[in-house]
């Protein structure tokens, strides 16, 4: 899941918007395998 960039420079980039990091959270949450996410009931992202 992880990306790596080895020509990507860093030093200029800005974080994750909270609406970036909640799309990143819901496209994680649904890789997980379904036994597991019902094991975690409701839970909000």
């Amino acid at each position: 899941m992880a990306r790596i960039y080895k020509t990507r420079t860093w030093h200029d980039q800005l974080s994750p918007s909270m609406e970036e990091m909640e799309l990143l959270a819901l496209e994680a949450y649904a890789h997980l395998p379904e036994e597991f996410r019902q094991l975690t009931g409701d839970i909000v992202i």
